[in-house]
């Protein structure tokens, strides 16, 4: 036997060892503890985030906000409340893609998955379906509807022409790609969503074996199964009911068809179909800035009215000050309520500020040459049109209805401007608060008539000579006999200092001339001189030329189209002959400007250092593709249903959406891919021997 003295040393060792461990996993047990209790409470936390309305920049905008906040409080569900009729695809595409984002971040950043819950309080139809669509899971309220996500509002298919007919083949690509996430079947029930052309069938029936089978169908696979021997339809039910297409289905028949997972009519209730605490749930509410671009934005036409209406009033009832700032505030709102919703920039809103300031240019500094009044009531116009749209000119035919909608607005508010315009002349003078600020002549049209003629009489002065005190444009002071006088010259601007003679007295109004032989004639009429002018000019140009290939967000044309506006206003000066000739030559002068800069100086040393290569755009590379599309061409299909050009067909199984060269193809036509064009498949029809080939070789 071993002596214990010998083993004392090994039995401590060991005991020293076990304690060391124990206290070392305490410690991490400790240590882990928070992390973990923290992990469990930030992971049960729900986000609610309110959709409703119109789908546009607003909603977008609390979206992205209620995002962030999930991510950064580490919340594990988000809920979207959704009640909406529609709205723009654009934004629509940017709320689905920040959702996948969302998926996608969860994923690579091992936090867990993150469910994306959407809630159909009441309507979810167009973009609202596409974004309940890109959502996880989907509940709706007993009275909620869910579809009718077609682009383009058409009463049939033959009246969409074949431009709208490419894009409901892209949205319909679209929807199927959203919707991936879901399985087959709700792509299926996407699709019929956005194309009418496609109607689904609940289909019950039993197979060869005898086996009964239940599945969503379209009409012409139902039309390929009743061909089929040994098959038994049992149960043959339209989804959607009998309304026209495109698809639209209420709660029951969306959880039936298996869209939906469950009905809820309240919060509460959806919080207990979650298995979550009220506790848990947090909702994003819009805060002061977001409710007041909302109401802005809501009211915006009726700023509009009233902005115009008191410029109008102002000019009936001028010195007061209550119009001129009713009229102020109520373009300052118009253009922050669109500015807070991104629709207006700050390139129209220093271009209402200019036309405004030409306008006043025109009354105050110098009335008569119509150009600089014409420029800014211009500017004032385009500015108000370009703020009620986020684009310039239309991209396509969403943002061409947006802009008919504008336009219909626009006459709208110029109609209502008139009406009210006409019964606030008709009725303001009535008013007892407005008789005291509104003149009314005193005495009949009979004592009034002679009125003007019976103020001093100036009949001796026809025939005088005299200098003139102010510049007359045309109208103006002249001293004759060291008395001044109000006089119109017959000859448009005299400059001050000039000789003039008068040569018509009418009453109080007196006309007179340039003398031809004055002795400071040789000196340059008008305020600047020609060869000033002609500076200006060239200054204009240099900052038009400089705005074409130097990106300074519109700062340089801003300063061209004032410098050049000023001269084309300061040439009218120097006589009607003089502005117009300067206002011709910079209308032609200024586009072949620019069509030379576009043209010539990318090819000199200098425009080659300065302009750099744009990037190559591949398609290929760019657009995101369903997998195995690049493994298309060379297969041979089935046409699913018409191609006119564009449909769907069928390959080993698979559908795809697929475009023809120009031909017009029937369901059941072989067809052949021959190649891959963005995400569509370009095919042609099968010849008739590689028809018959292809169709042993399915059979």
């Amino acid at each position: 036997m071993l002596d214990t003295a010998l083993l004392r040393p090994f039995r401590v060792l060991a005991a020293r060892l076990c304690l060391s461990c124990l206290v070392l996993f305490l410690v991490l047990c400790a240590s882990a503890a928070p992390a973990l209790a923290q992990a469990e409470e930030r992971g049960d936390l729900a986000i609610l985030i309110p959709i409703e309305g119109t789908i546009d920049a607003r909603v977008a905008a609390l979206l992205k906000r209620g995002l962030d906040e999930a991510r950064s409080r580490g919340a594990s569900r988000v809920i979207l409340a959704i009640d909406t009729p529609g709205g723009q695809l654009d934004v629509t595409q940017e709320i689905v893609s920040m959702l996948a984002q969302l998926r996608s971040s969860k994923a690579k950043s091992g936090n867990g998955h993150v469910d994306t819950v959407a809630w159909i309080r009441s309507q979810g139809l167009s973009a609202g379906a596409l974004i309940s669509l890109s959502c996880t899971r989907i509940f709706m309220s007993s009275g909620a509807t869910i579809g009718a996500a077609t682009p383009i509002l058409v009463d049939a298919l033959d009246q969409v022409s074949d431009a709208e007919r490419k894009v409901i083949s892209a949205v319909r690509a679209d929807a199927r790609q959203i919707a991936q996430h879901r399985g087959k079947r709700v792509q299926l029930i996407a699709e019929a969503m956005v194309d009418p052309r496609l109607v689904l069938r609940e289909l019950r029936y039993r197979d060869e074996t005898g086996l009964l089978k239940t599945e969503l169908v379209t009409e012409e696979e139902l039309d390929r199964l009743r061909g089929t021997k040994g098959i038994e339809i049992v149960h043959n039910l339209k989804v959607g009911g009998a309304g026209d297409p495109p698809l639209t289905v209420g709660a029951e028949e969306a959880l039936r068809i298996g869209l939906s997972e469950g009905v809820a009519e309240s919060v509460d209730e959806l919080v207990r179909e979650l298995g979550i605490e009220a506790s848990e749930l947090e909702r994003i509410e819009q805060s002061w800035s977001e409710e007041l671009a909302d109401f802005l934005y809501e009211i915006r036409i009726f700023l509009l009215i009233g902005g115009v209406i008191a410029l109008l009033l102002a000019l009936q009832i001028p010195g007061t000050g209550f119009p001129e700032v009713l009229a102020g505030l109520c373009f300052v709102f118009f253009f922050i309520g669109n500015y807070l919703v991104g629709f207006a920039e700050w390139t129209e809103i220093i271009l209402f500020v200019m036309g405004v300031a030409l306008v006043l240019v025109e009354a105050f500094v110098i009335p008569g040459t119509i150009v600089a009044g014409l420029a800014g009531i211009a500017a004032i116009l385009v500015s108000v049109f370009l703020a009620l749209q986020p684009f310039a000119m239309p991209n396509g035919v969403f943002e061409e209805r947006i802009l008919e909608e504008n336009l219909w607005s626009l006459i709208g508010v110029i109609v209502s401007v008139t009406v009210l315009g006409a019964l606030a002349s008709r009725f303001l003078p009535r008013l007892p608060i407005f008789r005291g600020l509104l003149l009314s002549p005193d005495g009949d049209a009979a004592s009034l008539e002679n009125s003007g003629t019976e103020e001093e009489e100036r009949m001796p002065l026809l025939g005088r000579s005299g200098r003139a005190q102010t510049d007359l444009r045309p109208s103006g002071k002249v001293e004759i006999d060291a008395e001044p006088y109000d006089v119109v010259s017959d000859a448009g601007f005299v400059a001050k200092g000039q000789a003039v003679r008068v040569i018509v007295v009418e009453g109080n109004r007196v006309v007179v001339t340039p003398i031809e032989d004055a002795p400071d004639g040789d000196a340059e009429s008008g305020a600047v001189g020609i060869s000033l002018l002609l500076l200006i000019t060239l200054f204009g140009f240099l900052f038009l030329i400089a705005e074409v290939f130097i990106p300074s967000f519109g700062i340089l044309s801003i300063l061209s189209a004032v410098a050049l506006i000023s001269v084309v206003v300061m040439s009218f000066a120097h006589g009607t002959g003089v502005g117009l000739a300067f206002l011709l030559g910079l209308g032609t002068t200024v586009p072949i400007v620019v069509w030379l800069s576009l043209r010539l100086l990318p090819k000199t040393y200098f425009g080659k250092k300065l302009i750099l290569g744009g990037p190559s755009f591949k398609p290929s590379e760019s657009l995101a593709r369903e997998s195995g599309i690049e493994d298309m061409p060379g297969r041979q299909g089935v046409c699913v249903t018409d191609l006119r050009p564009a449909g769907t067909i069928e390959v080993e199984g698979r559908r795809w959406d697929a475009i023809t060269r120009g031909e017009l193809l029937e369901p059941g036509t072989p067809v052949e891919v021959l190649k891959v064009e963005m995400s569509q498949l370009v095919v042609r029809a099968v010849r008739e021997s590689a028809s018959e080939d292809f169709q042993e070789a399915s059979a």
